[in-house]
């Protein structure tokens, strides 16, 4: 793992840290372990059933796009690249999820899809082992197809169904819960994810 994050970034993510934590301040209860997350699984809750049809690809996004899967994916877009919107990533359905978010140290809740639907809408190769992240800051970390299959979820809305600011970590954010390997610490929970390399 290597961490580039600049001075400037980092001072920014604490003062969104707190301002997170004071807009939930009534969600959850603090844990006394700093950067450890309790080992709580994710809840969920099916707002929007999948629209994606059996074999169907995710659409690759016409304006603007958010998140980029590459690698070890079916061929497809023209230069192997899967570019998606939240409109795109909408047609995995749509998932509420309560967990407890180490930056704030609260319960809070998020919307968004399984990383490991995503990466099967792309139809990554059987003998892809891993998955390398990187986000906006060039903050990068790898995760494991196990931990992504027991249960990674990509953030892209807020609980009450509002998209993440670029200053809250969005518009995309990984969420680990505490029960898998990976999200044991904050270290694997990306702010402003951009990139998903198949590897």
């Amino acid at each position: 793992m290597r961490r580039t994050t600049t001075a400037r970034s980092r001072a920014a993510r604490a003062l969104a840290a707190l301002a997170l934590a004071a807009c939930c301040a009534a969600c959850g209860e603090a844990e006394p372990a700093p950067n450890q997350t309790p080992s709580v699984p994710l809840a969920e809750q099916v707002l929007e059933p999948a629209s994606l049809g059996p074999g169907e690809r995710l659409p690759t996004a016409t304006g603007e796009s958010f998140l980029t899967v590459t690698g070890r994916i079916a061929p497809g877009p023209a230069d192997g690249t899967l570019r998606l919107d939240a409109a795109g990533l909408q047609r995995l359905g749509l998932r509420k999820v309560t967990v407890f978010e180490p930056f704030v140290r609260q319960t809070v809740d998020f919307q968004g899809v399984w990383l490991a639907d995503v990466l099967a809408a792309a139809e990554v190769s059987p003998s892809a082992t891993s998955v390398h992240l990187t986000a906006l800051d060039d903050y990068e970390t790898d995760l494991s197809m196990a931990d992504i299959q027991a249960g990674v979820f990509l953030a892209t809305r807020t609980g009450a169904g509002q998209a993440i600011p670029l200053d809250e970590g969005g518009p995309v954010r990984i969420l680990i819960p505490g029960d898998i390997p990976s999200g044991t610490t904050d270290a694997k929970w990306i702010w402003s994810l951009s990139t998903v390399e198949v590897r």
